[in-house]
């Protein structure tokens, strides 16, 4: 409807984004032509307060230095083809779970918390459900403080000012954290590791 290139704007401070549809165009900013698009540096330093230094918060060499780090698990047909069947997966789980209700669904959060569900899963392949459950409703909640409501606000006090929003985002973020370190020190006792992106 809007055509393969859209201007959104969001916040108080008028922000200028552009949402692609089109996958060559997407191709070429995340691929071909990935050294002329920055991560905007402001939001970078928000994240890094939040939820430290990594691929997703960093520009340039540093982020480049991350990235080969990360290359021997990004195998582009590992990754399409397990991301997608879990996708599938996490899908049809959904579509059962709303053919036992009779109350109104929320497709937007649903959509939201299959992608999350999926990812998760693709991160730490035998995740279980109430380990999902664990990771989901904070990771949730920091995805929603770290790009919904804080780019909304005129001015945000650092995470390091005791706010209640800032002392509930900390919270959540290591209760994530300390999910992560319980699964790996699991597996550090593991003599084969699962085949996944934490692995």
């Amino acid at each position: 409807e809007y055509g393969p290139i859209v201007r959104l704007r969001t916040g108080v401070v008028p922000v200028r984004l552009f949402l692609l549809t089109d996958p060559e165009y997407i191709e070429h900013v995340l691929l071909t032509s990935h050294r002329n698009y920055f991560k905007d540096k402001h939001q970078c330093k928000m994240l890094q307060q939040g939820v430290g230094t990594n691929a997703f918060n960093t520009n340039g060499e540093e982020w480049a230095h991350l990235r080969r780090l990360l290359r021997p698990v990004f195998d582009r047909q590992e990754i399409g083809e397990a991301f997608g069947r879990l996708v599938v997966a996490e899908t049809n789980k959904s579509i059962a779970s709303f053919a036992e209700t009779t109350e109104p669904i929320d497709v937007d959060r649903e959509l939201g918390n299959l992608v999350l569900r999926a990812t998760l899963r693709s991160l730490v392949r035998d995740l279980d459900d109430a380990e999902i459950e664990r990771l989901q409703h904070p990771f949730t909640r920091i995805i929603r403080e770290m790009f919904v409501k804080r780019p909304k606000r005129f001015f945000f006090p650092p995470f390091f000012v005791p706010t209640p929003s800032n002392r509930a985002a900390k919270k959540d973020i290591a209760t994530v954290f300390g999910e992560f370190e319980r699964i790996v020190e699991g597996r550090q006792r593991l003599e084969s590791q699962p085949h996944d992106l934490l692995s």
